[in-house]
């Protein structure tokens, strides 16, 4: 598949002097949030985007800018407010794709963005799906999941940053959590996690699927415009 990237700048929040790539769940101040929040922030990262680059967004994401970075105050009063009406969390599980997706479309209606989302399987058939919504300017969601069946291990998702030389080092990594993609090249997929911007190696995601978690605990939320 051809080198694909979000046309518009990605969402970007403000705290002080830090300028975020994508939302980060550890700024909120519900503490429910910053423990279980990552999906509702993915979610919220897509809304906000998709209103920007297709249009919507009338109603509840109204007070935010349209463009350039958003004040936190703003994003986390947002953010809770959506998690009440439309992506609910469990502590300590928060969510899961499936329900991310209900929410997602709810939101897209209300809001009259243009977008539906599709959930699918992470399975090495979903990734021309998540390269065809990048293709449509439009982000796609992926939900690492938890260690399955052996719930007590630790093994991680590993998480890379591109060095000046266009080199990829081991920079962090993650299991249960939700991130945004926001480009794909080759074997490399641009994300958004905890406000900061990565890299993930698509064989290496798989592989995680299929030895350290499931196909249906993981997931895909690829999201693709409408007409009409």
């Amino acid at each position: 598949m051809a080198a694909v990237q979000l046309e518009h700048p990605y969402v970007r929040i403000v705290k002080g002097d830090v300028i975020s790539y994508g939302g980060c769940q550890l700024w909120s101040v519900s503490e429910t949030l910053r423990r279980c929040g990552c999906g509702p922030v993915a979610a919220l990262d897509a809304a906000i985007y998709g209103s920007r680059a297709h249009g919507g967004g009338d109603r509840l994401l109204a007070d935010l800018p349209r463009e350039g970075p958003i004040p936190l105050e703003l994003y986390d009063r947002l953010l809770q407010k959506l998690v009440r009406r439309y992506f609910p969390v469990v502590p300590p599980f928060g969510t899961n794709p499936t329900a991310l997706t209900l929410g997602l479309n709810r939101l897209f209606r209300a809001e009259d963005i243009p977008l539906r989302a599709h959930v699918l399987p992470a399975t090495k058939a979903a990734w021309p799906r998540v390269w065809n919504s990048l293709r449509q300017d439009s982000p796609a969601l992926l939900a690492i999941g938890q260690n399955f069946p052996r719930l007590w291990q630790k093994n991680r998702l590993r998480f890379y940053i591109r060095r000046p030389d266009g080199s990829y080092a081991p920079a962090s990594g993650a299991k249960a959590h939700f991130v945004t993609a926001t480009g794909m090249e080759d074997e490399w997929l641009r994300i958004s996690s905890w406000g900061r911007l990565y890299y993930i190696r698509l064989p290496e995601f798989d592989r995680y699927v299929e030895e350290h978690s499931a196909s249906l605990i993981c997931g895909v939320i690829s999201i693709q415009k409408i007409s009409g």
